[in-house]
């Protein structure tokens, strides 16, 4: 499990590696969904793939996958712990698959932009 903070009304700009170094898949072989949500509830926060662009593949063969999350997705999640896994479809036989679970704390802003 990793653990990820963010700062209110901030970007969260992050990259994963999956697998290990010998490993031979390719993310580009996949649909790959982020949701984040609170322990325990069904609501969606943050709906990230790679369709919306909030999920960027930056490197197939090596497995590594950016996190694009804008400021406005953030602040609308408000502060406070979130959880979160990646799953994967791969789109030639339909498996399915998941990452681990993940954290994710928003915490609160203390400079804000001026409006």
């Amino acid at each position: 499990m990793a653990a990820f903070t963010v700062a209110d009304g901030t970007d969260w700009l992050q990259t994963l590696v999956f697998g290990g170094p010998n490993d031979r898949w390719r993310l580009d072989d996949y649909d790959i969904t982020m949701h984040v949500k609170r322990s325990g509830q069904a609501e969606v926060l943050i709906d990230a793939n790679l369709d919306n662009g909030k999920l960027v593949i930056a490197n197939a063969a090596g497995r590594r996958l950016e996190i694009n999350v804008g400021w406005s997705d953030i602040f609308a999640a408000g502060p406070g712990p979130f959880v979160f896994d990646v799953y994967f479809v791969d789109r030639a036989t339909d498996i399915r698959s998941r990452s681990g679970p993940h954290t994710i704390t928003i915490t609160p802003a203390i400079t804000l932009p001026e409006a």
